[in-house]
């Protein structure tokens, strides 16, 4: 009985198919004939003027690795192996970053601050360095805590300006450094402590910092000898600790 049902069905079923190929005598939409399989997507071609060198990492970031990604934009930032193309270097950048590569993301957020090949946005550079600061790059964190101090694409915040410059200082960083020793000689966000502000500063000159003996001469005329002397002393157990690690 079943098998006598499903007869019926198709007998009556089978013509209303037909007239639905037929399309526009029924009024029906006719549906299309089968396709031919797609065919294989063309290999992507690297742009004219690459170096063979060039041309191998330019395919390995075609196909999303963020390692040949930011490497490349390295070598159109530089102008190595091509026409240097800053405008390119950040698009590669910005999907290198995407993907969570810490070294994109600063350099990303440094292209936004300086407007290099990117239109300057302090607000997106400070995103992007949000984010590898948090990775712990020593350089966005500089910056970082440079832009909470003075305010620049975030909200002035001299404690969180303190939290990053902090760190990047602690890792031998001379801007950091010098910017750490502003806040502790102007008591902004910490207690004023001419001390730690001397020994930022000293730190700081002794990698060559261009302003901060500038600050060391006017931080001798408000500092005791002792205040001096104990800076000192701070200075060089700083330094033996740092070989230590």
């Amino acid at each position: 009985m079943h098998i006598f049902w499903l007869l019926l069905a198709f007998a009556l079923c089978t013509p209303a198919l037909a007239r639905g190929y037929e399309g526009s005598a029924s009024g029906q939409v006719a549906s299309a004939p089968p396709s031919a399989p797609p065919s294989a997507p063309a290999a992507a071609v690297p742009p004219a003027g690459l170096t063979p060198a060039a041309q191998s990492v330019w395919r390995l970031a075609d196909q999303g690795d963020a390692m040949a990604q930011h490497a490349l934009a390295r070598l159109y930032e530089q102008g190595d192996g091509m026409a240097r193309d800053e405008g390119t270097a950040a698009v590669w950048y910005r999907q290198a970053a995407q993907q969570g590569l810490a070294e994109a993301q600063t350099r990303l957020g440094m292209m936004y601050r300086a407007g290099r090949g990117v239109a300057r946005n302090d607000r997106e550079a400070a995103i992007w360095l949000q984010k590898a600061a948090g990775q712990g790059v020593v350089s966005a964190q500089s910056h970082l805590g440079f832009m909470y101090r003075t305010g620049r694409g975030v909200t002035q915040d001299n404690q969180a300006a303190f939290h990053w410059l902090r760190q990047a200082a602690e890792q031998g960083d001379a801007n950091a450094q010098h910017n750490l020793g502003t806040l502790y000689a102007n008591g902004q966000g910490i207690p004023q402590d001419y001390v730690l502000a001397y020994l930022w500063f000293s730190l700081a000159a002794d990698q060559g910092s261009p302003v901060a003996p500038q600050q060391l001469e006017w931080l001798t005329t408000r500092m005791s000898s002792a205040q001096i002397d104990n800076a000192h002393r701070l200075a060089r157990e700083w330094a033996v600790q740092r070989v230590d690690r």
